[in-house]
């Protein structure tokens, strides 16, 4: 496993040393802060076969890190049906983003043309035309199937779709635009359900069987889309 590439990552959350390939960053070392690192060079060795099943997924995603350095030109918005172009302007304005809903043309002002900034403003923009849309269709579906819910919030997850808490309080990624609208709404579906099961136990299931009965169609498909549908741009940087 010699001139492997990989990161490392501290974690909080883990208690042990595990190995992860990311789509953009590639070999992902993940341990508990204060990890000896020195022990790298023999858990990739004991993970040699391993490592070899997945050497060409390492490839793609050495490629797809290079492709997510590139601006994306549009921004493929199924929950909504658009196509938004993305036009970067040389000259400033007051706002740093100004969205022409008739042609689907999202402008940006940027201050700086570093490509983190261009990033921070195409998240910020995501996250606003969020709050415009996916409220009131979570209020419908929620309506739909009688289930209710204390509040929503819209946020830029890194990990997540969406999330309730014990609270009922449904927080939703601005990243749910990029997906196919009946995604959406399983999405939605399955946080509702935790507003009666928190956890995901058997009666939890039972309810999300009974309102979704394809359910395992749409979480199997829900686990290949992040990779698919979301610009690494917009994580990358």
């Amino acid at each position: 496993m010699q001139n492997l590439q990989y990161s490392v990552r501290y974690s909080k959350k883990a208690k042990r040393i595990s190995l992860r390939i990311d789509p953009v960053k590639g070999l992902e070392i993940v341990g508990p802060p204060g990890f000896d690192t020195s022990k790298i060079p023999y858990i990739l060795q004991e993970k040699k076969d391993w490592l070899q099943r997945h050497l060409e997924g390492i490839t793609r995603a050495n490629q797809r890190t290079e492709s997510a350095k590139k601006i994306p030109h549009y921004l493929h918005l199924q929950a909504t049906s658009e196509q938004v172009e993305i036009r970067i302007q040389d000259q400033l304005s007051k706002k740093y983003h100004l969205f022409d809903p008739h042609y689907h043309i999202l402008y940006l002002y940027p201050e700086h043309k570093e490509q983190s900034h261009i990033a921070a403003l195409m998240r910020q923009w995501l996250k606003k035309r969020a709050k415009t849309v996916l409220p009131g269709w979570l209020e419908g579906i929620a309506y739909r199937h009688g289930l209710d819910y204390k509040k929503v919030s819209i946020g830029f997850q890194k990990t997540r779709w969406a999330s309730c808490s014990n609270k009922k309080t449904i927080s939703l990624n601005s990243k749910l635009l990029f997906l196919p609208a009946f995604l959406v709404e399983h999405v939605f579906v399955h946080e509702l359900c935790h507003t009666r099961h928190p956890n995901h136990s058997q009666d939890f299931w039972a309810l999300l069987r009974h309102l979704q009965p394809e359910y395992r169609i749409f979480e199997h498909k829900l686990k290949n889309y992040w990779q698919q549908v979301v610009p690494p741009f917009l994580e990358m940087y």
